[in-house]
């Protein structure tokens, strides 16, 4: 789906320069829609695999919301 086509764009720009703030930004987000999508279809377990990405990626703002959703 689109969620995942917007990690594999992300992911490599990330891995190669961690200051890419906005890049950062825009993968956590794609990481917390996809694992909202999850949760909703009933598959936890995925999802949790998503939310630790976005907690990992998280500049500090959102911890506190991501780690609720683990």
């Amino acid at each position: 789906g689109w969620f995942q086509k917007a990690i594999t764009l992300l992911e490599p720009v990330v891995a190669k320069d961690l200051r890419q703030v906005t890049a950062r930004q825009f993968l956590r987000n794609s990481h917390c829609a996809r694992a909202e999508v999850l949760e909703d279809l009933g598959r936890q377990d995925e999802a949790a695999n998503d939310w630790e990405h976005a907690l990992k990626l998280d500049d500090g703002s959102n911890k506190l919301h991501l780690r609720r959703q683990i």
